[in-house]
């Protein structure tokens, strides 16, 4: 790889389409339940947040599987490849179980202190609770997925995340609203629905594997292949990556808690905002994971200065197509938002388009941000990006605090924490990435 155009497109593109299809299941959830009932739409939003918390642990610690293996390739050091494909598996299973038993017996407690309202927290235990069938699927999914990335192999994963969207949003008619003979489920059949998903994508991964004669070239479960030293490595690099992207996703639900006291009202403004926040927040996302396989591979050809083209490179890509995919909000903003609602809650819509104004700044800002600070920590400055983040999160907190505590507060003005926070990241990250100090980080 040499971290041209071509290459950041090659890369970037299947992403986004696998991304675009995965992220359309949360906007579908979103759109259904808004259509279901007034309860299911103020839960979803914060219970997805929270699932999300616990997803990221496992999701954020392959990150490292990614790093590896793409330092590893571009090195040509292949028999590594396949150890630590083993050795992160194993470890995500285990992880699984703990996450599995933390959904599926503390999810009362944590919604009951995080809902005021009766039937929100009982439909946000209900999806809690059957989603967490599905973690072990989502966990071990995830390391084919980070393996994939970092060798660059993409048509499997745009394949399978096409796949799982059109079963997945299928379901979800079928089993929330009980059509065609299938039971009437509400939540708890959009959880059904991810879960028989993630199923049906962990079965095309392993089979492609096999087919391909994957596990053979790179030793998978080999008696060499599981190492105590390869996940020692592998915990050195994904654990600050898990720890920040924690303390990252706290943020969000520290944010999230305050608007939820702000009113029902604004708490559903927010979580149909926060849907097309995450969808239209896609590309850069695709190009932040093109970004860990690009980096870590430059990384381990020594090719230290194609480092700083490449990340100029990406965040221009980035900047340029977040800009063009939000200008349809510009244009037709009220059209994003009745798309999504029943229309009993079109009071909504009023509300929401000022809000969107100010997520689309905050997505601009976004797509540079993220970009730089993927770029750190896909070159191995993981303790460096952990205390980057730390203290952006300690500002962004106190900066929230303050603002909240403001009698003049809107939803529209809470949105601008969105802001503050991407431009603080976008600050420190920036000036870290010219020092240059991160050419020295070995892995």
């Amino acid at each position: 790889m040499k971290g041209n155009y071509k290459d950041i497109i090659k890369l970037a593109t299947p992403i986004l389409l696998g991304g675009v299809a995965q992220n359309s299941i949360a906007f579908a959830d979103t759109a259904m339940l808004a259509r279901y009932g007034q309860a299911e739409l103020a839960a979803v939003g914060i219970v997805s947040v929270w699932y999300l918390l616990l997803f990221m642990t496992g999701f954020a610690f392959t990150k490292g599987t990614q790093i590896f293996t793409a330092r590893r390739l571009g090195e040509g050091n292949l028999p590594a490849i396949g150890s630590i494909f083993s050795n992160s598996f194993v470890i995500l299973l285990v992880l699984g179980i703990a996450v599995f038993f933390l959904l599926r017996f503390g999810s009362s407690y944590v919604m009951e202190w995080y809902f005021e309202d009766e039937l929100a927290r009982i439909a946000g235990t209900d999806y809690l609770e059957t989603r967490a069938y599905g973690i072990f699927f989502s966990f071990t999914g995830s390391v084919f997925l980070a393996f994939f990335l970092g060798l660059g192999v993409m048509r499997v994963l745009v394949l399978s995340m096409l796949l799982m969207s059109t079963v997945n949003i299928t379901l979800n008619y079928l089993l929330i609203f009980g059509k065609f003979g299938f039971p009437e489920m509400g939540i708890s059949g959009a959880a059904m629905a991810s879960n028989i998903s993630e199923v049906m994508v962990f079965i095309i991964f392993v089979a492609y594997v096999f087919f391909q004669k994957i596990h053979l070239k790179y030793s998978f479960f080999s008696r060499k292949a599981l190492s105590i030293k390869v996940s020692q490595s592998l915990a050195s690099i994904s654990l600050p990556i898990v720890a920040l992207t924690i303390i990252g996703l706290l943020g969000w639900v520290v944010f999230m808690y305050y608007v939820e006291k702000m009113g029902a009202f604004d708490t559903q403004v927010s979580n149909l905002v926060k849907s097309l926040y995450m969808f239209f927040g896609l590309p850069a996302w695709a190009y932040s994971a093109a970004t860990g396989t690009i980096v870590s591979n430059l990384m381990g050809q020594r090719l230290y200065r194609r480092v700083f083209a490449a990340i100029r490179n990406i965040v221009s890509l980035s900047f340029i197509t977040t800009l063009v995919v939000s200008l349809p909000i510009l244009i037709f903003p009220e059209e994003f938002v009745r798309f999504t609602l029943n229309p009993e809650l079109a009071s909504l819509v009023p509300a929401s388009v000022p809000v969107m104004y100010v997520m689309i700044v905050a997505l601009l800002v976004y797509s540079v941000s993220l970009i730089i600070f993927h770029g750190i920590v896909s070159t191995g400055s993981v303790k460096v990006s952990l205390v980057i983040m730390i203290f952006t999160v300690l500002i962004y907190l106190l900066f929230v605090h303050w603002l909240f505590s403001m009698h003049f507060i809107t939803v529209s003005i809470a949105w601008t924490c969105e802001i503050f926070y991407w431009l603080l990241q976008l600050a420190v990250a920036y000036l870290y990435f010219r020092s240059g100090h991160w050419m020295k980080t070995k892995i």
